[in-house]
């Protein structure tokens, strides 16, 4: 008697860090069912795809749907046999895109993973939540505070894609970063939309600094980097943290632009600034974007100087 093979799926991530992050929860669930899961591989031939989508940017929103359509003519070739699609460009534009692209089995949002694993007679299982299999490389991981957010920004899908904010717990944060650990992850690097806002909904007051404190006893974890920053309204007393804790020293930003042109420029603002402030950030930058690292390496952390060229760098 012949024994049937699983199907394989495979997970094609798109846009930022927060998307890798919901992968990578993603993957955990299907493996954890027992399902042949994998992340962005090129070595198996899928019987499944689940595309990931960004839907923020005009390019990546291009980008996405490019993949989509690119994996539609695939399963009409009969190369793959089921077409998923899930994450902020499905939660924005779900009833547009089942129109367009009929060959796509379903359209899931940002907050629909129970529904899409019942595709694969999978359940959500509570047991894995903090557990998670990384896609970075093996020494960092991502690790989100928060989800969502409340400002009303008129040029800022964020809040459709991602509604309100919600912050994670600070023991379920800790249980993860610990989990993350003894995997092998020795940098942890903090996103959310706004890293400040973390605390206001659970605790009523910013917690930011409670949290990287508990976050610095994780046993194994060397180094914390801090993303997505917003400088207005940041809470001080996490420079009492950075002072006084060795492996928290970074302030990280991810900028994006329609070309390079655009990216250029306005790496050479930055450069302008830097100059006038006498401060200097590390920039790497490319088509469509720029990424500035900001710290004091006098003091192997970070100063009141940094905070101050950021939220200059923040307001080009």
């Amino acid at each position: 008697m012949q024994t049937k093979s699983k199907e394989k799926i495979n997970i094609v991530t798109l846009g930022c860090a927060k998307n890798i992050v919901d992968s990578e929860v993603l993957l955990t669930q299907l493996k954890g069912n027992n399902k042949d899961a994998y992340h962005q591989s090129e070595d198996i031939s899928p019987d499944v795809v689940i595309v990931n989508t960004c839907g923020l940017i005009d390019n990546a929103k291009q980008q996405s749907v490019d993949t989509i359509l690119s994996y539609a003519k695939e399963k009409e070739s009969g190369n793959i046999k089921k077409l998923y699609v899930t994450g902020c460009l499905s939660e924005r534009y779900k009833q547009s895109l089942e129109e367009d692209i009929p060959e796509v089995d379903g359209f899931y949002g940002t907050r629909d993973l129970p529904d899409l694993l019942k595709n694969f007679q999978a359940q959500y299982r509570n047991e894995l939540i903090g557990e998670r299999v990384i896609t970075t490389d093996s020494h960092y991981a991502f690790l989100k505070i928060s989800e969502g957010c409340d400002r009303p920004c008129s040029f800022c899908a964020i809040p459709l894609m991602r509604g309100k904010h919600k912050s994670k717990p600070i023991q379920e944060l800790v249980k993860e970063a610990s989990i993350l650990a003894k995997d092998g992850v020795k940098e942890l690097i903090l996103i959310a939309q706004d890293l400040t806002y973390y605390g206001l909904d659970l605790y009523k007051k910013r917690e930011l600094s409670s949290l990287l404190r508990e976050l610095v006893k994780v046993e194994g974890i060397e180094w914390i980097r801090l993303h997505y920053a917003f400088p207005n309204g940041f809470p001080l007393d996490v420079l009492d943290v950075i002072k006084n804790e060795k492996n928290i020293y970074f302030l990280e930003k991810k900028f994006t632009f329609k070309n390079f042109v655009e990216s250029q420029k306005f790496v050479n603002e930055v450069g302008r600034i830097s100059e006038e402030e006498g401060h200097h950030p590390e920039i790497l930058f490319g088509w469509g974007y720029a990424k500035i690292n900001i710290s004091t390496h006098a003091i192997e952390g970070l100063s009141e100087n940094d905070f101050i060229l950021a939220s200059k760098i923040d307001k080009i």
